[in-house]
């Protein structure tokens, strides 16, 4: 499968039931990201990228930036405990850290001609096995009072049990502007995937969002 274009992917690793994390380096603006990513922009003139990708190969599970202002890349990735994925590599200044660190600031090289040598960067991100790819979606310019053309949007469950779904819905003030149809049923099986289309029919001009909701028993709930 393809991700993406001004992308490199530089490490791999794969978890039990399968799914694919893979991490790297990437300038383009964007990028696929999917609901709840902890970086949803890109931050430098380069950042890391994580991505969890279902077993089947078929759906993003969690897809992110992770980055300051500066560059930033990755060069290794692997599995934790309960899902989660530990990364290290290289970055520039800005790059986000935790509470109680060992090092929390940037620090600057003076041996180095522009003092702006990268520093190294170890992070741990918590384990997501479900997912909406991608996480937003953006309709081209629509006549009032017409349908647009139909963006789908994919719910992984890349994890060992079974997801029950309890509502799927649109919400926000302006939320009749848009509609949802789905193939997902109450529940969505272990490396299983279901669709959600969405369209757009403006009925007046300007800037119109909703937003696109699913209740579930999983973590993280709603998405």
């Amino acid at each position: 499968m393809y991700i993406d274009g001004s992308t490199g992917g530089t490490a791999i690793v794969v978890d039990s039931l399968g799914n694919a994390y893979v991490t790297g380096s990437t300038n383009t603006t964007n990028f696929p990201i999917t609901s709840g990513a902890v970086q949803a922009a890109l931050g430098g003139t380069t950042d890391v990228f994580v991505t969890k990708v279902n077993a089947a190969g078929s759906a993003l599970v969690y897809s992110s930036y992770l980055g300051g202002f500066q560059s930033a890349s990755a060069s290794g990735i692997a599995l934790g405990a309960s899902g989660s994925v530990y990364l290290t590599g290289a970055a520039g200044d800005g790059f986000p850290t935790t509470s109680g660190a060992y090092q929390t600031t940037f620090q600057y090289d003076p041996s180095n001609s522009s003092g702006i040598a990268p520093d190294i960067f170890v992070s741990k991100m918590t384990g997501q096995d479900v997912g909406l790819s991608p996480g937003s979606v953006t309709f081209s310019s629509q006549q009032v009072g017409t349908a647009s053309l139909a963006h789908v949007v994919k719910l992984a469950n890349s994890g060992s049990t079974t997801l029950n779904i309890s509502s799927i819905t649109l919400t926000g003030t302006i939320s009749g502007d848009f509609a949802q149809t789905n193939n997902c049923d109450s529940s969505l099986a272990p490396n299983a995937i279901c669709t959600i289309t969405v369209t757009f029919t403006p009925a007046a001009t300007g800037t119109r969002t909703a937003t696109l909701e699913v209740q579930d028993d999983g973590a993280n709930t709603p998405r």
